[in-house]
C-alpha cells in the first residue's frame, strides 16, 4: 500500500485552502475573530483525515465519509459534548442540540443587525456552513473532478457577506471568491498539461526541474486583471442602485416631491434590529458624536409609524428630497418653544444601515460619503445605497425645549385633518381601547391626556424593565404587556405608548436612535449598542413632534428626560423584588419570524438564555487543538507501521508462500530501517549490490554482532530473488528483520530512535520523491 496519488492530496489541500480563504470575509459579519477558531478546527480536522486516507491510497469513497465523520464528531465536540457520548461521539441528544442551535441561530439571524456579537448557535452555524462548503468543494475538485462546480460552494458563502450590507464587504468578498475559484481552475489546468509529460525548452537544463512556464505568468496578470476590472467597472456602469438610472429616479423623485411606492431603502425590522442588539452579552462602539451642546437629547435614526395588530412596522421613505432642502422644511417656532442651535460632528463605526444618525430638528446635514436623501415626513436621511458605517459628518440642529403650559395649550387637529387621520389608524383591540379611555377621562386637553398615558407606565402600576417580557394569555402581546405582564424594556415601553396615544385619537408614532450613554469625554460622547433605544413621538399642532420616553429611567443609561415628559417616581413603599421573569420573546413590532423587506439576512447575537456555554473556552479549544497536531504528527508513522504489516513474509509449513516477492519485501524493508536509524548513504548507495551492502553494514560495525546474521540473510534471499533460477524458499525472513531492527536500535541514540518512531526519514523521503516525480 503505497503513498497516496499526488494529485489527490494536492487537490485536498488546495480545497482547504480556497474554502478558508472564501470564508475569511465572514469577519465583516462578526464582531471578534472567535468564530474563526470553529471553522478552524473543523477544517484542519476534515482536511487530516482526507489525507491520511488517501496517502494510503484506500477507496476513493473512504476520503469523503472519512471527512463526514471528522466533520461531525468535531461540531460535537465544540458544540454539544454536553449532549455527547465521552464528550464528541454524538448520540440522538446530540442532534437535538444541533436543531436547537440551528433554530437559535435563525432566530438572532432575523433580530440582530452586523456585525454580531458572540452567539454560540452563529458559531456553530459558521462551522456548519463552512464545513459544508469544504465537503462540496472536496467532492467536486477531488472525487469528481468537476472543478467548475466548486464555484457555486463559494457563492453561497459570499451571499452570506453581501447580506453586511457593506460596500467595503462585498468587494472583499467578490474578490476572495472570485481569487479561490480561479486558484481552483489553474490548478486544474496545470494538473491537466502535466500529464502530457514535462516541457522541453531545448537548453541544457535538468530535465527533472521545474522551469517556471510563460504561459503561467500570463494567466496570473490575466486573472489579476480580471478580478480588478469586475471590481472597478461595475462603479460606472448604470444600475438601479447609485448609476445613471439610479441618479435620474433619484431626481425624479425630487421633482415630484415624494417616492411613495419605492419601499425598501434599507428599511430594517427596527424591533428585531433592537431586541437582538439589545440582548447581545458584550459592548462595542457605534457611534462617536462630538457637540458643543452641553445637554443633547437623543440621535435619532428611524421611524416605525405604521400600526397593525402585530404592532408597529417601518415603511419605505416618503419623500426623496436633497439634504440641502432641510432648512426649507423646518417648523416654525412659536410661543412656549425656547430653541438653541448646535452643531455636531459624527462618527459612525459599526452601523451598517442604509439610515443616517441625526438629531431631530436638523438644519443641515453634510455629508460628504455616499448618496442621501431627506424625508420631511419622518425626519429621516435615508439612501438608497449607501449605508452609514465609515462615515464621517456634520449635522446643524436645533434643540427645542417645551414648556407643560405651551403643550397644554395647544389646539387639537380637526378630525379631517390628513395627518390626524393618518397617525390614529391602529387596529381594533378592545382591551387597549378600553385602557385608554380610563386612564384620559376626565382629562380636557391633549397634552394631559398624552401625559395621564404617559405616567401610567410607572413603578407604581408595577411596571418595570427586563430584557425579556411575561407570558400572558390574552393571545396579544400588548395586550399582555399592558395589562398583566408590565415586564419589558424600551421596545415594549414605546410601543405601548404610541398604541394608547392613538387609542385616544391623538397621533403617535414609535422612534429609533441611541441615547447619549455615558461614555463621555470632553464633548465627545461614545455610543455604544446597549445604548440602542426607542421611545414615543407625539404629534402637538404647532409644535411638531414632541417626544416622550416612557421607559424606566434607571435601567436605561443616558436616558432624557425633559420637563414635558418627566420620569415616573418609585413607588411611596420604596422597590419591592420583582417576581421572576420567564424570558417570551413578545416583540411589539412585526413577527420575529417574518423579517421586514430589506432586513440584514446574516445578523446574530448572543442568546441570553440560561445555561449558554462559552463553548471557546481554552481547555476545549487547546485539546482541539492538540488533537489534531497529534493526529498530523502520527501520519508518517501509521503510513510506515502499514508498509512494514503490508511487507510482513508470510510461510507455509513447506517455506515461504512466495518466495521470490517476499524476499524482495523484506529488502525494502530493510532499507527503510536503514534509512530510519540513518545508517551512513555509502554503505547502503543504491550502486552497490546487495551482497555488497550486507558486507560493508558487517564490516562498518553498524549493527549490533547479534544482527549480523539477519543482514546476511536477508541479502542472501534478495541475490537470489534477483538473479537465480530459484529463489531461497526456507529462509526465516521475518527473524531476520527483527534481529536488523534489533541491532539497530542498540547502536542507534536515542534521538535517532524517537525520530525513526515518530517521523520515520525513510516515510518522508518517499513522500518529497514521489512529490517531486509528479511536478
Amino acid at each position: 500500500m503505497g503513498l497516496g496519488g499526488t494529485r489527490d492530496l494536492r487537490a485536498t489541500l488546495l480545497s482547504a485552502a480556497v474554502t478558508i480563504f472564501s470564508a475569511a470575509p465572514l469577519k465583516f459579519v462578526f464582531q471578534t475573530w472567535t468564530w474563526l477558531v470553529g471553522v478552524l478546527v473543523v477544517t484542519v480536522a476534515m482536511t487530516a483525515t482526507a489525507l491520511a486516507l488517501r496517502a494510503l491510497r484506500t477507496p476513493q469513497l473512504s476520503g469523503t465519509l472519512g471527512m463526514i465523520t471528522a466533520f461531525v464528531l468535531c461540531l460535537t465536540l465544540l458544540f454539544a459534548r454536553d449532549h455527547a457520548w465521552l464528550g464528541f461521539v454524538p448520540t440522538p441528544d446530540t442532534l437535538v442540540r444541533f436543531s436547537e442551535l440551528l433554530r437559535e441561530a435563525g432566530a438572532a439571524s432575523r433580530e440582530t443587525g452586523i456585525p454580531v456579537g458572540d452567539d454560540p448557535s452563529l458559531h456553530f452555524l459558521a462551522a456548519l456552513g463552512v464545513g459544508g462548503v469544504l465537503l462540496a468543494i472536496d467532492i467536486a475538485v477531488v472525487v469528481a473532478g468537476w472543478t467548475l462546480v466548486a464555484g457555486l460552494p463559494m457563492v453561497a458563502m459570499h451571499t452570506v457577506v453581501i447580506g453586511s450590507d457593506r460596500v467595503v464587504a462585498e468587494v472583499v468578498s467578490f474578490v476572495c471568491a472570485a481569487l479561490a475559484f480561479l486558484w481552483l481552475l489553474a490548478a486544474d489546468n496545470t494538473d491537466r498539461v502535466r500529464r502530457y509529460g514535462r516541457r522541453y525548452t531545448g537548453d541544457d537544463s535538468d530535465p527533472e526541474g521545474r522551469s517556471p512556464s510563460p504561459l503561467a505568468a500570463a494567466g496570473r496578470r490575466m486573472a489579476a486583471a480580471g478580478v480588478a476590472l469586475a471590481v472597478v467597472v461595475p462603479i460606472g456602469v448604470p444600475s438601479l442602485g447609485d448609476g445613471l438610472v439610479g441618479r435620474l429616479e433619484f431626481d425624479r423623485a425630487n421633482r415630484s416631491g415624494s417616492g411613495a411606492g419605492r419601499a425598501g431603502s434599507g428599511t430594517v425590522n427596527m424591533f428585531s434590529y433592537l431586541s437582538g442588539t439589545l440582548r447581545q452579552s458584550g459592548q462595542y462602539p457605534m457611534v462617536d458624536v462630538t457637540t458643543n451642546d452641553p445637554d443633547p437629547h437623543y440621535l435619532r435614526f428611524g421611524v416605525a409609524d405604521e400600526l397593525t395588530l402585530d404592532g408597529f412596522v417601518s415603511r419605505g421613505p416618503a419623500e426623496w428630497r436633497p439634504l440641502d432642502e432641510l432648512a426649507s422644511t423646518q417648523a416654525p417656532v412659536t410661543g412656549g418653544i425656547t430653541g438653541q442651535r448646535y452643531t455636531a460632528e459624527i462618527t459612525v463605526r459599526t452601523f451598517a444601515e442604509r439610515l443616517l444618525p441625526i438629531y431631530l430638528q436638523p438644519a443641515e446635514v453634510t455629508a460628504s460619503r455616499g448618496k442621501w436623501a431627506w424625508d420631511s415626513e419622518t425626519s429621516v436621511v435615508h439612501s438608497a445605497r449607501s449605508t452609514a458605517a465609515g462615515s464621517r459628518y456634520k449635522v446643524t440642529y436645533t434643540r427645542f425645549d417645551y414648556s407643560p403650559t405651551a403643550l397644554r395649550n395647544a389646539p387639537e387637529l380637526a378630525a379631517t385633518d390628513p395627518l390626524r387621520q393618518r397617525f390614529t389608524k391602529l387596529p381594533q383591540v378592545p382591551a387597549i381601547r378600553n385602557q385608554a379611555a380610563g386612564l384620559v377621562a376626565g382629562k380636557t386637553t391633549q397634552y394631559d391626556r398624552v401625559r395621564a398615558i404617559f405616567d401610567f407606565f410607572g413603578p407604581a402600576n408595577n411596571f418595570r424593565y427586563d430584557r425579556y417580557t411575561r407570558a400572558g394569555n390574552s393571545g396579544n402581546a400588548m395586550v399582555d404587556f399592558i395589562t398583566t405582564g408590565r415586564v419589558g424594556y424600551c421596545e415594549q415601553y414605546a410601543a405601548a405608548l404610541a398604541w394608547l396615544v392613538r387609542a385616544a385619537g391623538i397621533p403617535a408614532r414609535v422612534a429609533f436612535g441611541f441615547t447619549r450613554g455615558n461614555e463621555r469625554v470632553g464633548n465627545t460622547f461614545t455610543l455604544l449598542n446597549l445604548n440602542l433605544h426607542a421611545w414615543a413621538e407625539v404629534y402637538f399642532q404647532g409644535f411638531g413632534w414632541v417626544p416622550f420616553d416612557a421607559t424606566p429611567p434607571t435601567a436605561v443609561p443616558g436616558a432624557v428626560y425633559p420637563p414635558w415628559a418627566p420620569a415616573a417616581p418609585p413607588p411611596a413603599g420604596g422597590p419591592t423584588t420583582p417576581d421572576p421573569v420567564t424570558p417570551v420573546d413578545t416583540n411589539p413590532g412585526p413577527d420575529a419570524s417574518a423579517p421586514a423587506a430589506g432586513e440584514p439576512s446574516a445578523v446574530a447575537g448572543p442568546a441570553d438564555g440560561a445555561g449558554a456555554g462559552r463553548w471557546w473556552d481554552w481547555p476545549f479549544a487547546l485539546a482541539a487543538a492538540l488533537l489534531i497536531v497529534l493526529m498530523l504528527l502520527c501520519l508518517p508513522r501509521l503510513h510506515r507501521s502499514l508498509l512494514r504489516r503490508r511487507r510482513r513474509p508470510h510461510a507455509t509449513l513447506a517455506g515461504l508462500r512466495r518466495p521470490r516477492r517476499a524476499a524482495h519485501a523484506a529488502w525494502e524493508e530493510l532499507l527503510d530501517l536503514l534509512a530510519d536509524y540513518r545508517v551512513p548513504d555509502d554503505l547502503v548507495g543504491p550502486a552497490l549490490s546487495c551482497r555488497a551492502v550486507g558486507d560493508r553494514l558487517i564490516r562498518a560495525g553498524a549493527l549490533a554482532p547479534a544482527a549480523n546474521a539477519g543482514v546476511l540473510t536477508l541479502s542472501r534471499a534478495e541475490e537470489r530473488a534477483k538473479y537465480a533460477r530459484f529463489p531461497v524458499t526456507d529462509a526465516d525472513l521475518a527473524t531476520a528483520l527483527r534481529q536488523v531492527r534489533s541491532g539497530l536500535r542498540e547502536r542507534s541514540s536515542r534521538r535517532t530512535r524517537l525520530v525513526a518512531a515518530v517521523a520515520p526519514p525513510s516515510v518522508l523521503a518517499r513522500w518529497r520523491a514521489r512529490i517531486l516525480r509528479e511536478r
